[in-house]
């Protein structure tokens, strides 16, 4: 529920060869296979051009179902339990620099989750432009403790902060680091809204 897709799915990689097909309208996704598959044996499929929906994938959704009418036994609708969950931040996430382009800068993220966070998750921003040495320094965070680690990799233009104790689904957190993380302001600078 709540996914999007085109209607004729764009299949990226199958374990098996199928076609897919997506109804917008009954949120249901139809996959038929061009081969008999033996019973017991693993199949793995995975779209491209998928939206998710705004507030994310929980690990305890119970509203993916998954059913067949396979020749040898019809399987019911079942929930799906092994589910990857995907994360969504709401309300207006807030991303503040202070210093000159070119310059070392503090950073504050501030954000609302739609899930609980569990210790150890990561929290990634894609920071295009921003410079310094790859280094992992201490941040701090309201509610404290929440976060008290993060890491910077310039070639790879990403911020990862490491949850240190959960977050509960739909708490307000900021996240402090200040110029000792070695982060650079873009030497053309940061606009609004970039």
């Amino acid at each position: 529920p709540l996914f999007q897709f085109a209607s004729a799915l764009d299949i990226v990689e199958s374990t098996q060869g199928l076609t897919a097909a997506w109804s917008a309208d009954t949120e249901r996704m139809d996959l038929k296979f061009n081969q008999d598959i033996p019973p017991r044996t693993p199949v793995s499929v995975r779209f491209a051009g998928a939206t998710i929906p705004v507030g994310g994938v929980s690990i305890s959704q119970q509203d993916l179902i998954m059913s067949t009418n396979a020749s040898e036994g019809r399987i019911l609708p079942t929930i799906v339990t092994n589910i990857q969950p995907i994360g969504s931040f709401r309300n207006t996430t807030v991303l503040e620099f202070v210093g000159s382009a070119g310059d070392l800068t503090t950073i504050r993220l501030s954000f609302t989750p739609d899930m609980n966070l569990a210790a150890g998750e990561l929290v990634t921003l894609h920071l295009p432009g921003f410079g310094g040495p790859r280094s992992a320094f201490n941040v701090s965070s309201v509610p404290g403790g929440a976060f008290d680690w993060a890491s910077w990799d310039a070639a790879a233009s990403t911020l990862q902060y490491t949850v240190a104790q959960g977050v509960t689904a739909k708490t307000s957190v900021s996240i402090f680091s200040d110029m000792k993380s070695g982060m650079l302001l873009p030497d053309e600078g940061v606009r609004r809204n970039q």
